[in-house]
């Protein structure tokens, strides 16, 4: 704030140690003064996300300095971060956030990087939050309530006791790419298709030769270039699958290898009793 606003600066992660290092880039936010929160660099490490307390959220090329309001600003809210859980794709050129609506709830949008475009992913009908991308691209991950109305404002305490209970949904973002939960068939397979099965089993035993962190690297320790996801965005609420599991509190997210998230839960014993929460995977 040496020029009497916030700004963001980018520094190297040695800071002064190493003698020629790269100097620190200053990027203005604009010229209103304003609080700014959660900053999340995207996966190429190019741009960063973040919000305010003016109730806009932003994102920032760092190549070029460009600054670019994602979407709406949000109907309500600015006290707290609790509900900017904000998701990068795996390609860097989508971002799944939530934005507060007139009815107090939050929608998860979802803002295309190339067209600064955004568009409402789920129903303004629900308490939707904390998405996370499917490290393949094929599925977001989202944590939805269909009772968490009466909690929705902070300040009336009549609400304290309520428990809201949530449940886990993943959206299909391609119209071409089968969905998680699809059934197979129990038709007898042909010999094409056993032996694409067999082919398929031993690519699998051979990725267990990756190293710790799953990342699929070339003989010169270079990782794999990522591939560009498809999201379809005609249709794609209709596109939501509801995970096979119970409602219960969850409170977190994260997309882990082959297919499988990660999710947080805490036991229903009041809101705001002390409880600690169980990690948790799920696998298509």
């Amino acid at each position: 704030d040496e020029s009497g606003l916030y700004a963001l600066d980018v520094a190297a992660q040695t800071g002064n140690a190493v003698a020629g290092g790269p100097a620190v880039k200053k990027f203005s936010l604009g010229s209103e003064p304003a609080y700014y929160f959660s900053p999340l660099w995207s996966p190429d490490s190019k741009k960063i996300a973040f919000h305010d307390n003016r109730l806009n959220t932003y994102v920032l090329d760092t190549a070029t300095g460009k600054l670019s309001t994602i979407g709406e600003k949000n109907i309500y809210g600015g006290f707290s971060n609790s509900t900017y859980d904000i998701a990068w794709s795996p390609d860097s050129k989508w971002i799944a956030y939530p934005r507060s609506l007139s009815n107090h709830l939050h929608a998860l949008f979802l803002y295309s990087v190339d067209t600064g475009q955004s568009t409402q992913v789920t129903s303004a009908m629900v308490e939707s939050s904390t998405p996370a991308f499917d490290r393949d691209g094929k599925y977001l991950y989202f944590i939805a309530s269909t009772n968490a109305g009466p909690t929705s404002d902070g300040l009336d305490m009549t609400s304290d006791l309520y428990q809201v209970t949530s449940n886990i949904y993943a959206v299909v973002l391609s119209s071409t790419q089968a969905s998680p939960l699809a059934p197979e068939l129990e038709d007898e397979k042909s010999a094409a298709e056993t032996a694409a099965d067999a082919k398929k089993a031993e690519g699998e035993g051979k990725d267990k030769d990756k190293d710790a962190s799953g990342d699929e690297k070339a003989h010169n320790g270079k990782p794999a270039p990522v591939k560009p996801i498809k999201v379809d965005l005609a249709g794609i609420e209709s596109r939501i699958v509801a995970l096979p599991m119970p409602a219960s509190v969850y409170i977190g997210l994260a997309g882990g290898l082959k297919g499988s998230v990660y999710f947080l839960e805490l036991p229903a014993s009041g809101r705001f009793a002390e409880r600690g929460a169980t990690l948790s995977r799920w696998t298509v």
